[in-house]
């Protein structure tokens, strides 16, 4: 949760449950009444020529944010101790020690070695899904684990490994998506190549297809969710293709009309053809 204050003056907040969404907007509006005028013998001019009613409010602003400030700790704290059960010490420890950050945090996989690349979703249940990286002995080759939560995040299985590597360590970073079917699949990869995980029961069972043709990308990487496109699939991906003799760094898309089973027509997003210096890295895009 993000706490704010804009060019008004008002303090705002995104990302925050209903309940203190309400409270934020009554605070904005106790800070906004605060700004009243004063008698005319409660001002003191800054300068010898200002008239008394254009600087009614310019001694007065300190009192503004003083209120304000006073009011958002009062409410505050009522709400964190009464409506969540927790006081403004407790949701600070949680936050990593700023009391707006968050309402609440919990560890994942805290059993497993070197975690990396989560990728999560909801699958057709209402469950959360991760999957991550780690290495089981502490180096590779890794797998790929799925832990599940059922409470919105607040808990987590123990991870359960999907897929196991043969020699490197498979990433899917970000990439694990819901389709509108149900389906759940996740670009990952894999000593160069690209390949999906799949599943069609929620996340019980999955499978892996064979590495995908990603040309004229070389060493590509995918790297967030899959785009629903007028009836077909758009992947974001980024490594090298050739140009002028040279590799250069470029990152773009790769289309499926068939669910994902073929992909083809690349299109480039981005890449550097004149020196080959510039990289470009993780490539996300989101329907408009």
């Amino acid at each position: 949760m993000a706490v704010f204050s804009n060019e008004n003056g008002n303090l705002l907040a995104s990302s925050c449950p209903p309940l203190l969404q309400a409270f934020f907007k009554t605070t904005a509006i106790v800070i906004k009444k605060t700004d009243r005028t004063l008698p005319d013998h409660d001002v003191q001019l800054s300068t010898p020529w200002a008239h008394p009613m254009n600087n009614r409010t310019a001694n007065y602003q300190p009192y503004r944010w003083l209120i304000g400030i006073s009011t958002t700790f009062i409410i505050t704290s009522t709400i964190a101790h009464y409506s969540l059960g927790q006081s403004l010490r407790e949701l600070d420890a949680k936050s990593a020690g700023g009391m707006f950050a968050r309402m609440w945090r919990t560890a994942a996989a805290q059993k497993t070695v070197q975690p990396s690349n989560p990728s999560i979703a909801r699958n057709g249940k209402g469950e959360l899904l991760l999957l991550l990286t780690h290495l089981p002995d502490g180096s590779s080759p890794g797998v790929i684990a799925m832990a599940k939560s059922t409470d919105s995040g607040r808990t987590w299985s123990q991870p359960q490994t999907i897929h196991r590597s043969a020699k490197e360590i498979p990433k899917a970073s970000g990439t694990l998506t819901r389709l509108h079917s149900g389906k759940l699949v996740a670009p990952f990869t894999e000593g160069g190549q690209v390949r999906i995980l799949s599943s069609d029961d929620d996340g019980t069972h999955w499978s892996v297809t064979a590495p995908i043709d990603c040309g004229p990308l070389k060493h590509a990487v995918p790297y967030s969710r899959l785009v629903e496109h007028r009836g077909g699939l758009l992947m974001s991906l980024y490594g090298y293709r050739s140009h002028n003799g040279k590799n250069i760094p470029c990152s773009g898309l790769l289309r499926s009309q068939d669910g994902g089973v073929n992909w083809s027509w690349f299109a480039e997003i981005a890449g550097d053809h004149d020196a080959g210096k510039i990289e470009y890295g993780p490539t996300a895009v989101h329907p408009l």
